[in-house]
C-alpha cells in the first residue's frame, strides 16, 4: 500500500505542477518601490525617516527580509538600513562593509558590489558605520526635529503586528526571558543617544500604505492565488483511510515549492479527525481513519506576498449526513459574505446581508448549540441562527504577512484592501472541525476571490476525490 500511495502522490502532483503555467519568481521593480518611498516621504513632515533591515538569518533558516524595509527597497542583504529625506526627496540605502571571509560563506552586497545606487533607485550607497553622522547632519542641527523610525513591533510573514507583541508578552512570563525585542532595543537606544530629537512613529503611515495593494502586488497575489489553490487540490487528491496527516501536506508544499514560492506562508495546518478542533494544530502527524474530515489551512509566500486558505473534506471521499449540514452552512454563510463585498461596505452591512440571504433558505439547526465558532461563541442561541457569532467581521487583512497590517476605518471597505474570510464551526466532543476560508480582493464595484480555483461546493469536493 505504501508503494502504491507513494506512485500516487507523485502522480497528483505531477499532474497538478502541470495544470499551472510555471511561475518565476517576479524580477525586483525599481520603479514600484521608488514610488513607495516617495508615498511615504508625502505623507509625514518629518526631517528624517529611518528604517532598519533584518540583520542577518536564524540559524538553519532562509533570510527573509524585514516586511516593512523591503516594501521600501527590495533588499534582502541583511544588516542593511534605509534613510529618507523628505525635504530632498533624497533615498539612501547603508550597508554593512563585508569581509573577504564574510563574502566567501554568504556572498556580497550592493555596496561592496559597487553598484551604481541610480541603477538601483536610490540616491546613494552608503556603509551602515555612517548612519549616526546622517542622524547629526540632519537631525542635529536644530532642538526638536523630527525623526520618524518604527516604535510599533514588526510583523513577519506568519504574524501581524500585535500578535507579535502578544507573543512577546506570553514568552516573558518568566521573568528570565523578558530581554526587550530588537526593534524596542534600537528605539531605545536612538532616544538615549539623541534625547533632544522627536522620534514618532511612521508604522501607521506605512499600514496606510500596505493596507492598499498596487497592481504588481496584485498580480503577484493573483499567481499565488493560482499556485496555492493547486497545493490544496493536490491534498484533496491523495487523500484516503490511511494516510498520514504529513503526506498529505507534503504533497501541498510539493506544488507550490515548484512554481517557485518562497515557502509556506505559515506553518501548514493539516488536521484529521479530533485536531479539526484545534484552531492551529501544527504536528501533522496523525494517520487518517475512515469517517475522518480533514482540513487544511495552507497558503504559498511567493515574492514576498502571502495567500490564506482553508477547505475542509471527508476522507473516504463522502460526508456524513451531520458533516454535510455544518458544511452547507458554512458555504452558505461565506459565499453571502463574499457577496456583500464592495467599496464602502462596513462590517455590520455584512451581516446585515447574511441574515437576509440566510432567511430565504431552510437550515435544520438541532445539534448546532453543541459547536462553536472562532469566537468561542456557539451559533445558535434561543433556537436562532446568530450569524454574528460565526463570523467576525471581515477577517484579517493579508499581503506580506498572512495577518498584514492595516485597518478598514469608517469609511468600510476600499478598493485593493486584501483579506481571507474564514467561518469555522467546531465540536470537540465529535471531532467534526469545519473551516472555509478564501482570499479576496476588493475591485472597484465588488470582489475578485484570488483563490477561486479550490473547489468548496460539495459535489466538487466528493467529485474530485472520486475521480
Amino acid at each position: 500500500m505504501n508503494n502504491n500511495f507513494a506512485r500516487l502522490i507523485c502522480l497528483f502532483v505531477l499532474i497538478c505542477i502541470a495544470s499551472v503555467t510555471v511561475c518565476q519568481r517576479a524580477e525586483i521593480n525599481k520603479e514600484e518601490f521608488m514610488k513607495r518611498r516617495q508615498a511615504l516621504m508625502g505623507k509625514v513632515d518629518a526631517d528624517m525617516i529611518l528604517l532598519f533591515g533584518k540583520p542577518k538569518s536564524e540559524t538553519g533558516t532562509p533570510f527573509r527580509q524585514d516586511n516593512d524595509f523591503y516594501y521600501f527597497t527590495g533588499i534582502e542583504d541583511a544588516g542593511s538600513a534605509l534613510i529618507l529625506l523628505p525635504a530632498s526627496g533624497q533615498s539612501i540605502l547603508l550597508q554593512p562593509v563585508l569581509s573577504p571571509r564574510e563574502i566567501y560563506f554568504s556572498g556580497s552586497n550592493l555596496l561592496c558590489n559597487n553598484s551604481d545606487p541610480a541603477e538601483m533607485g536610490f540616491d546613494d550607497i552608503v556603509p551602515v558605520s555612517d548612519l549616526d553622522e546622517y542622524i547629526v547632519r540632519n537631525c542635529g542641527r536644530k532642538s526638536g526635529s523630527d525623526l520618524f523610525i518604527r516604535i510599533m513591533p514588526p510583523d513577519v510573514v506568519n504574524g501581524g503586528r500585535m500578535e507579535m507583541d502578544l507573543h512577546y508578552a506570553r514568552s516573558t512570563r518568566s521573568h528570565y526571558n523578558d530581554q526587550v525585542t530588537l526593534n524596542t532595543y534600537r528605539v531605545n537606544k536612538l532616544k538615549h543617544r539623541y534625547p533632544y530629537i522627536n522620534f514618532r512613529d511612521i508604522s501607521p503611515y506605512i499600514d496606510e500604505l500596505r493596507v492598499i495593494k498596487t497592481e504588481w502586488e496584485k498580480d503577484i497575489l493573483r499567481k499565488n492565488g493560482r499556485v496555492s489553490a493547486e497545493g490544496v487540490k493536490a491534498a484533496i487528491m491523495v487523500t484516503e483511510p490511511g494516510v498520514y496527516e504529513y503526506q498529505i501536506e507534503a504533497a501541498a508544499m510539493n506544488v507550490v515549492s515548484s512554481h517557485g514560492a518562497l515557502g509556506p506562508a505559515y506553518p501548514p495546518i493539516v488536521a484529521s479527525g479530533p485536531n479539526t478542533c484545534t484552531l492551529h494544530y501544527e504536528k501533522s502527524s496523525r494517520q487518517t481513519e475512515d469517517g475522518d474530515l480533514l482540513l487544511i489551512d495552507f497558503g504559498a509566500c511567493m515574492d514576498y506576498m502571502t495567500m490564506d486558505i482553508s477547505r475542509t473534506w471527508p476522507v473516504n471521499g463522502r460526508f456524513s449526513p451531520e458533516q454535510r449540514k455544518v458544511y452547507t452552512l458554512l458555504l452558505e454563510i461565506q459565499k453571502a459574505c463574499i457577496e456583500s463585498y464592495k467599496p464602502g461596505v462596513k462590517e455590520e452591512d455584512v451581516i446585515a446581508y447574511v441574515y437576509k440571504k440566510l432567511g430565504t433558505m431552510k437550515f435544520d439547526l438541532t445539534g448546532l448549540e453543541n459547536y462553536i465558532s472562532h469566537s468561542m461563541k456557539p451559533p445558535v442561541e434561543n433556537g436562532k441562527l446568530k450569524i454574528e457569532n460565526i463570523i467576525s467581521g471581515f477577517g484579517h487583512f493579508v499581503g506580506m504577512a498572512v495577518h498584514d497590517v492595516g485597518e478598514y476605518g469608517d469609511e468600510g471597505l476600499k478598493p485593493g484592501m486584501v483579506f481571507a474570510i474564514e467561518p469555522g464551526l467546531y465540536n470537540p466532543d465529535t471531532g467534526i472541525g469545519i473551516r472555509i476560508e478564501d482570499t479576496v480582493l476588493i475591485t472597484e464595484d465588488g470582489c475578485e476571490v484570488l483563490s477561486e480555483a479550490v473547489p468548496k461546493e460539495i459535489d466538487e469536493i466528493e467529485e474530485l476525490m472520486k475521480n
